[in-house]
């Protein structure tokens, strides 16, 4: 399945970010931004930043196939065998 990435709204409270979806549209992770000084908190500059993201990730997707569930828990076994479990 190819990922895609999207703007997402931004908003006065959260900020803004970049949404990652499934091929089928599921919503699958998110880049956000948590900013601790007053210039990373500007709406222009969290937009700005948001669709220099997406395109960048939709380049990446494009140009590489997505992993298999399967294929990526080979990548990584502790994913699977609870080897990071606290």
């Amino acid at each position: 399945m190819k990922l895609t990435a999207k703007v997402g709204a931004y908003s006065s409270v959260v900020g803004g970010g970049v949404h990652i979806h499934e091929a089928d549209g599921r919503f699958a992770g998110q880049v956000a931004f948590l900013c601790q000084t007053d210039t990373m908190r500007d709406k222009a500059l969290q937009i700005a930043m948001s669709e220099a993201i997406a395109k960048a990730l939709n380049d990446l997707f494009d140009a590489r196939p997505t992993p298999s569930a399967e294929s990526a828990s080979a990548a990584c076994p502790a994913l699977t065998t609870g080897e990071n479990d606290d």
